[in-house]
């Protein structure tokens, strides 16, 4: 593949969207013909990193499968699998679906061995069995609900490096920096996307039409959002997992809490009325 970049997008005139789906060594992303980025990663919280880096759309065509194969690329529950995908899409991100689950050879339900007759829908399709299926249907309606593409909400702007690096530069701002700003500013490239992947919140934005907080294996008792003061929101707890909602609070704006089941799964979205 190495050798064809450059190459696809002039002989191919139907405007296809063009990526490479990489395993180890990491495809030039960069390349103008390059449509997209496409990863194999469970990392899906990284997504915003990928964003700011290559300013292109970002794919993770393979985050795991739903499975029971003796690997770990496709042994997860749905469950792990759907916290995976839903990380994915709130930070912005495109991230695809599979199963690797053993069909079981008789009606007493002896499993398969994984060999090569082994029905696996990933590789041969036929009927999705998995869990995950219905939520990614549940995941699909309350995305289209949205009106806009989504974003990665903006960090604090107190930890964000580039300003931080600005600051250090001049005298008089540089005296009214922390430490940890400082380190913070003096920090590598990939340490400082390490540290900001590793704090930053789960946390997406359609404008400022939608905003949403997903929380994952999280199980917090409330949550803070920071709405606009100058437009009413209705915010709703959503159990992804269950498909159901939770709780519903109308006319919200400014700073509020927003009460939580204290149980994982949990998406908040804030749509503008």
């Amino acid at each position: 593949m190495a050798g064809l970049c450059g190459a696809p997008a002039p002989g191919e005139p139907y405007g296809h969207l063009l990526s490479n789906h990489h395993c180890i060594t990491e495809w030039n992303f960069k390349n103008p013909d390059t449509t997209h980025v496409c990863l194999q990663t469970i990392r899906t919280f990284r997504i915003p990193s990928y964003r700011r880096r290559f300013r292109k759309p970002v794919v993770v065509d393979e985050c795991g499968y739903e499975g029971d194969l003796p690997y770990a690329w496709g042994d997860l529950t749905g469950r792990e699998l759907m916290r995976r995908i839903w990380t994915g899409y709130v930070l912005g991100g495109f991230v695809s679906y599979g199963e690797t689950l053993l069909a079981p050879k008789d009606a007493g339900g002896v499993p398969d061995d994984g060999g090569a007759d082994a029905v696996l829908w990933w590789a041969k399709g036929g009927t999705l069995r998995g869990e995950a299926v219905s939520r990614i249907a549940y995941l699909k309606t309350i995305l289209e609900s949205l009106s806009g593409p989504i974003d990665p909400c903006p960090l604090d702007h107190d930890n964000d490096r580039e300003v931080l690096q600005r600051r250090l530069l001049d005298p008089e701002e540089a005296r009214k920096m922390t430490d940890v700003q400082r380190d913070l500013a003096a920090m590598s490239d990939s340490d400082y996307h390490d540290f900001e992947d590793s704090a930053r919140d789960i946390a997406g934005q359609a404008e400022d039409l939608a905003y949403l907080r997903y929380f994952g294996a999280h199980q917090p008792s409330s949550c803070r959002l920071s709405l606009p003061g100058n437009a009413a929101y209705t915010v709703r707890v959503l159990d992804t997992w269950q498909m159901r909602e939770v709780r519903c609070m109308q006319h919200a704006s400014g700073k509020i809490s927003v009460p939580l089941p204290g149980t994982p799964d949990i998406l908040v979205p804030a749509v503008r009325e």
